[in-house]
């Protein structure tokens, strides 16, 4: 049993997408920084459950130590490490969806920090950072939740994420502040490309799909296959397909994103499915859908909340999610389940 483990680990490590991770270092400098209570707080055994129960709406009983609760130097290491982790881009949007927080809390008039307030956000993690052995760790609070795994200094898996934003748009000193601007344009982009016979295959309901709540899963959800595959694309179709999907993969850094690239062209990316919902124009208060789904990855993003102007995405790794089971099974074996 224990070789047949292990054969699973080492196809894992030779079919899933990772990449070269320098991160451990960091991750020690910040849990160096926490004292013995904030410790407590903030770890977990590799193999709990709490792993798995990621979220992406207010919750008062998430598990880990908040950004409330850390020094501005703790919170500045902390937010080193996610930035290592994640790209630039990514991380910008992550700021900006926080400071969301204080702009909801004005539409609402809410005069206290709940449910409303940038330091609701948390740092979790899932066994001692490692050169060696598998471990985790989460960055989450109102819409965004970052799940990583690690393994011999190597990124297993950054999946399931998800990035959102309340309100989707709107104006601040003259401007237009719209965080999640890019994911929607795409989108549109591709979907206003096809002619018209596609567009039965690509429009698969007239009214937006709001659903993602319930993604907060342990494993990704199944879906029958519906919409436009990447192989009925022409070349310039399949260009903005390609555009759509390196929104999502940017996300990450370039070694990762090359790899779940990588891993979803060895899976036959003719296969990937591209299916859209609601109106295909983007006009306000018009609600929209889409969903990329394939072997290896699914991606959706809705607008359907706040006369449409609520988003929400998600990125989904059928095979790796939190790191994959072959992970967990090998940490069991060789490390006794602790």
């Amino acid at each position: 049993m224990k070789s047949f483990n292990l054969f699973l680990l080492l196809a894992f490590i030779t079919t899933s997408a990772f990449a070269q991770d320098a991160h451990a270092d960091l991750a020690r400098k910040f849990v160096n920084s926490l004292n013995q209570e904030q410790r407590a707080k903030a770890f977990y055994a590799f193999t709990s459950d709490e792993r798995y129960t990621w979220n992406f709406v207010p919750k008062q009983d998430r598990k880990g130590i908040w950004l409330k609760d850390l020094t501005e130097e703790q919170k500045k290491i902390g937010f080193e490490l996610l930035r290592h982790w994640i790209s630039k881009k990514a991380f910008d949007q992550t700021e900006g969806i926080i400071g969301l927080e204080n702009v909801l809390r004005e539409i609402e008039k809410r005069d206290s920090d709940w449910p409303r307030s940038p330091g609701n956000y948390c740092f979790i993690f899932f066994g001692e950072p490692h050169d060696s052995q598998p471990w985790g760790w989460r960055f989450e609070g109102h819409h965004v939740s970052y799940n990583f795994s690690s393994y011999r200094n190597r990124i297993q898996s950054g999946l399931p994420s998800f990035m959102g934003t309340n309100p989707g748009k709107f104006e601040r000193d003259g401007k237009t502040i719209e965080v999640l601007k890019e994911e929607s344009v795409a989108g549109f982009r591709l979907v206003n490309a096809l002619n018209a016979q596609q567009l039965k295959k690509a429009v698969i309901t007239d009214t937006a799909i709001d659903h993602v709540a319930i993604w907060n899963s342990r494993k990704a959800l199944s879906y029958e296959p519906k919409g436009i595959r990447f192989g009925e694309l022409d070349k310039k179709q399949q260009q903005l397909f390609r555009e759509l999907l390196n929104v999502y993969l940017s996300r990450y850094d370039g070694v990762y994103a090359k790899d779940l690239l990588k891993e979803i062209e060895n899976a036959g990316i003719d296969k990937m499915l591209f299916a859209w919902g609601g109106h295909t124009k983007q006009e306000p208060g018009r609600v929209y859908f889409y969903r990329i789904d394939g072997p290896t990855m699914l991606i959706e993003l809705e607008n359907t909340q706040n006369n449409a102007n609520h988003v929400h995405t998600i990125m989904r790794d059928k095979l790796h999610d939190f790191g994959g089971d072959a992970l967990l099974e090998h940490y069991k074996t060789a490390h006794g389940g602790k």
